[in-house]
């Protein structure tokens, strides 16, 4: 992979880990009964999971879109060139 694609995931990765420590910890009481550490560990490494797909889910959309419009801008673009072009010749003849 790319230096550029391996610092995103690991961004992604931190941001994930963040998100779960915070609703874990939102959900103290989880944390203080009897037998429920290890579901509080399961939530916490669901939400890790979770939210780490989610981020990559959101960005993978975003990027589809980004270039679904870059490609529309592109063929509007050069229709509008190709317009000037066949008119600058027309005025040449």
């Amino acid at each position: 992979m790319t230096k550029k694609v391996e610092k995103l995931i690991r961004n992604y990765w931190s941001i994930s880990k963040i998100i779960a420590v915070v609703f874990t910890i939102c959900n103290y009481s989880m944390w203080t009964e009897p037998f429920s550490f290890i579901k509080a560990i399961l939530i916490l490494v669901l939400g890790l999971v979770a939210t780490f797909i989610t981020i990559n889910a959101l960005d993978m959309i975003v990027g589809v879109i980004v270039s679904i419009c870059k490609r529309v801008h592109r063929h509007f673009y050069d229709k509008r060139l190709l317009k000037a072009f066949c008119g600058q010749k027309e005025d040449e003849v």
